[in-house]
């Protein structure tokens, strides 16, 4: 069963939207390989991808040392994952580098780690686009 966690609301910073969550994808095919994984043990984790997991251990050596690689293992074991990675809602806060955007406005927002099935979502603006209402006349 995943445990879901209380989180505070993320920063907005200069170049990024503050979004209250309205809509959110969910992806049953993702989401359920992702759930389904975080259930698996270390030993389980450990031969999925191994080949692809190897190279990546292979590549960490060489930039990191054997010190810098077993830290970077250590917290990547123990990273709580978000879930989703397309949403919809509205701007509540607005980065001061940020022109296109206004508070109110509606917007959809994309990408993984970024777009999450959460109440807020702090959005790089390259990653969000209005939505615009149209009446039916």
């Amino acid at each position: 069963m995943v445990k879901p966690y209380e989180v505070p609301i993320p920063p907005c910073n200069e170049n990024s939207l503050l979004v209250k969550v309205y809509y959110s994808f969910v992806s049953s095919g993702t989401e359920h390989a992702t759930i389904s994984a975080s259930g698996k043990s270390l030993l389980q984790k450990s031969f999925t991808n191994a080949t692809e997991k190897l190279n990546k251990v292979k590549e960490a050596l060489n930039s990191n040392g054997l010190a810098g690689t077993i830290a970077l293992i250590k917290g990547s074991l123990d990273k709580v994952l978000e879930l989703g990675y397309s949403c919809s809602g509205q701007v509540v806060s607005v980065g001061k580098n940020i022109n296109s955007f206004k508070i109110g406005d509606f917007v959809a927002c994309a990408g993984s780690g970024i777009a999450n099935h959460a109440e807020c979502i702090s959005v790089p603006k390259h990653l969000a686009v209005k939505i615009f209402k149209r009446s039916c006349l």
